[in-house]
């Protein structure tokens, strides 16, 4: 088994288990990915694109009544976020972006992005779609993640 990487001051690439604790980490909040990512295995401008298309809402509500503002989102503080329906495929793609740049820079990626069930997860989901309307709520809960390179065993 692979653990998580270290920075050379031997501190893990992860951002624990709190908003505080993810700061006092140097983590940044990936809207994205709903999570708490280490600055070394975020890409912020592919996140940035992501966030540009249409439909890049999210509600503190499911029947989507209560939109959050962005920049109350990008604090990172929402346990729990009811995205647009389109979000939910959206973040699959975003993720197999980032493991893609991730490849190509020879760089880290997020345990997320990293994690075969979570890839078997898009993957299920998105062939089950084919031309379904999107009409479930898709709800999101913050999570705090890690780094890892590529080709080795999440922990």
């Amino acid at each position: 088994m692979r653990q998580l990487l270290a920075k050379p001051n031997g501190i893990k690439l992860h951002c624990g288990a709190t908003v505080e604790e993810a700061q006092s980490q140097g983590c940044v909040y990936d809207v994205m990915a709903n999570a708490w990512t280490p600055k070394e295995c975020y890409f912020p401008s592919l996140a940035e694109d992501f966030l540009a298309l249409p439909n890049s809402t999210w509600f503190y509500d499911e029947s989507h009544e209560q939109q959050i503002s962005m920049d109350i989102l990008r604090e990172g503080n929402i346990v729990t976020l009811y995205p647009h329906p389109t979000h939910h495929d959206r973040h699959c793609l975003y993720t197999w972006r980032k493991l893609s740049l991730a490849a190509e820079m020879g760089s880290l990626v997020d345990t997320e992005a990293g994690s075969v069930p979570h890839t078997k997860h898009c993957t299920d989901y998105m062939a089950k779609m084919g031309d379904q309307i999107f009409e479930k709520p898709v709800q999101t809960s913050r999570k705090f993640i890690g780094c890892i390179r590529l080709g080795s065993t999440i922990i």
